[in-house]
């Protein structure tokens, strides 16, 4: 299906702004100074739950404000089941979004947790780029941008 300019235009914004989140994701655990890994899981959850909608909004299908992985998942499941299963597994990134950002709720986030969480993020955004074909990619990120201009990658 064709997008319009404005259907385009809104997949784009998801997709920037879950890269974004698993931007930040990975950047935490790039960082020798942080180990606040229970945010690193936050910004991976965060991130799968807007390439969902990227997909989602690709699809012209209605997912409500929901927030919840297996939510969003159920909605996919009746455009494309298939691609329902291979994003199974980031339903457990759910316990990043609210839980584990209020202290004693859970045991503190591992960097082999958070690890794990970066991971699965990128393979949801692995498994769903694909299939945004004709949306717009959003422009590189700053970051990416300079290493670029300094001929590095």
């Amino acid at each position: 299906m064709a997008l319009d300019e404005a259907a385009r235009a809104w997949v784009a914004r998801w997709v920037r702004l879950a890269e974004g989140d698993l931007a930040m994701a990975r950047l935490g655990l790039d960082s020798e100074q942080f180990d606040v890994y229970e945010l690193v899981g936050f910004h991976a959850q965060q991130a799968v739950e807007k390439f969902i909608k990227a997909f989602l909004a690709r699809s012209a299908v209605d997912f409500q404000d929901q927030h919840d992985i297996d939510y969003l998942q159920g909605v996919v499941r009746k455009v494309d089941s298939e691609l329902a299963s291979k994003i199974d597994p980031a339903a457990s990134l759910n316990r990043y979004a609210v839980g584990t950002r209020y202290p004693g709720r859970y045991a503190p986030v591992t960097r082999d947790q958070a690890q794990a969480a970066v991971l699965l993020a990128e393979q949801v955004r692995a498994d769903i780029l694909p299939l945004l074909a004709d949306a717009p990619r959003p422009r590189d990120s700053l970051r990416e941008r300079l290493r670029q201009q300094r001929g590095t990658r």
